[in-house]
């Protein structure tokens, strides 16, 4: 893994899947482009990026392989729905969906 202290340069070309961008500049720390738009596009920081990047990746990794009965059981979720099932599960921090409502309401507020 890279220094996540200098994730901004240099950067690396990445060889993407679609064509409308098939070699991308991104940050050296895996999942390299999904980290890169973290990063440039919602101006995330870089250690912040890139660990949710991973767990995003983890997600997406183990959500492929279920079937159609069990993806639909949480795909029409939000992630802070599914962040608070689990918090509530664990017997964790679970207002996700609360913080974002009202983070939404006060944003509605002051424009």
């Amino acid at each position: 893994m890279s220094d996540l202290n200098n994730l901004y340069e240099p950067r690396v070309n990445v060889a993407t899947f679609n064509d409308i961008e098939p070699i991308k500049e991104c940050v050296d720390v895996t999942p390299r482009v999904f980290n890169t738009y973290l990063i440039d596009e919602l101006g995330m920081t870089s250690k912040r990026a890139c660990k949710i990047g991973k767990a995003i990746e983890n997600l997406w990794e183990e959500a492929i392989y279920l079937d159609l009965e069990n993806r639909s059981a949480i795909m029409d979720l939000t992630v802070a729905e599914i962040l608070d099932l689990y918090g509530e599960q664990e017997g964790a921090y679970s207002s996700f969906y609360e913080a974002q409502r009202r983070y939404k309401k006060e944003l509605l507020r002051n424009d």
